[in-house]
C-alpha cells in the first residue's frame, strides 16, 4: 500500500539545528529517478510551517527544481527572511547529501480590509468526473509511481502523447486515499499532478522536466475537512507559450464546489 502524504509529512523529524527538518525518499512517490516535484514542495511548505510561520495564510510559493532527489535522507533547511506587520517571507532549501535539490520561497500574508474586489475565473463547462474513465489505474506500468496516489480523469483535451491539436487541458482529480485530509500541503502537491498541457500534443511519449513553479492562492484556505473540499477537484490548464524546448504552463485549481482557489505558472523543459 502506498504511503499517504499525511504520513510522510507527520514523519518529518527535526534535525540538528533550528529550522532543519529531515524527511526521506519514498519510491511510491517517485517520478522516474527522482521524487515527485509536488511532494518536494509539500515537504518544503510543511517544514516552513513548523519553523517560520504557523498562522498567516500562504499567499504565494515559488519553487525551483534544481536537481534530482534519490534514495536516502532529504534535508530541509528553513529561514525566516523578513517579518512585517502583515506579511512574512521565508525560504526552504531542500538538499540531499549536501547537494541542492530545490528551493522554495513563501510569502504568508494576513487578510486586510479592502474596497477592491475582482471575481476569480469560473470553472469551465465540461463532462463530470463520473462520465469519464479513470486513467490512473494502479495496474498501468506506463505511469510514474506517484500517480498511483491519485485518481485523475481528463474532461478537456487528451492524454499525453495522443497527438491532440491543442494545448488546453481540464482534469478532475482527487486523492485515491479517501482519508487524506486536504490541507495546504496536499493542495500544493495535487497542483503538480496533471501532465504539462503540451504533452497531449506529443506524437509519442517523451520526457519533460519542471524547472520553476509559482503558486498563488486566490483566497485563504478553509479547514481540511471542509465540505467545500469533499469530492472531485478540477484543474484547468493551458500552455501560454512554447518555444525553444520550453513551455510556460498556466493552471487554475477549483474546489469541488467550483470555487477558484489557486493558480500556478510553471516553466517546463520538453524533449519532443
Amino acid at each position: 500500500m502506498a504511503t499517504s502524504l499525511s504520513t510522510i509529512l507527520n514523519a518529518m523529524r527535526s534535525g540538528e539545528c533550528a529550522g532543519h527538518w529531515v524527511s526521506e525518499f519514498y519510491p511510491d512517490w517517485s517520478q522516474g529517478r527522482t521524487s515527485f516535484g509536488g511532494l518536494t514542495a509539500a515537504q518544503a511548505i510543511h517544514a516552513l510551517r513548523q519553523s517560520c510561520e504557523p498562522v498567516r495564510p500562504l499567499r504565494s510559493l515559488m519553487v525551483n527544481f534544481i536537481s534530482a532527489a534519490g534514495a536516502g535522507d532529504i534535508d530541509v533547511h528553513c529561514e525566516e527572511l523578513h517579518r512585517g506587520n502583515s506579511a512574512t517571507w521565508a525560504e526552504a532549501r531542500v538538499s540531499q547529501a549536501g547537494k541542492l535539490v530545490a528551493t522554495a520561497m513563501a510569502c504568508f500574508g494576513e487578510s486586510r480590509q479592502s474596497s477592491i474586489s475582482v471575481a476569480a475565473a469560473t470553472r469551465p463547462a465540461c463532462p463530470s468526473a463520473e462520465q469519464i474513465p479513470d486513467l490512473m489505474r494502479r495496474d498501468n506500468p506506463m505511469l510514474p509511481a506517484f500517480t498511483h496516489n491519485y485518481q485523475m480523469r481528463f474532461a478537456i483535451g487528451g492524454a499525453p502523447a495522443s497527438a491532440a491539436p491543442g494545448s488546453e487541458l481540464g482534469a478532475w482529480t482527487r486523492y485515491r486515499d479517501s482519508d487524506e485530509a486536504i490541507g495546504e500541503a496536499q493542495l500544493i502537491a495535487m497542483l503538480d499532478l496533471p501532465p504539462p498541457a503540451v504533452m497531449q500534443m506529443f506524437q509519442q511519449p517523451k520526457p519533460v522536466s519542471s524547472l520553476s513553479w509559482h503558486i498563488e492562492f486566490l483566497d485563504h484556505l478553509q479547514a481540511a475537512d471542509s465540505p467545500d473540499y469533499q469530492g472531485w477537484w478540477f484543474m484547468h490548464a493551458r500552455a501560454k507559450s512554447c518555444a525553444d524546448g520550453y513551455s510556460q504552463e498556466h493552471t487554475t485549481l477549483y474546489t469541488p464546489s467550483g470555487r477558484a482557489l489557486a493558480m500556478s505558472q510553471q516553466t517546463v523543459a520538453i524533449y519532443a
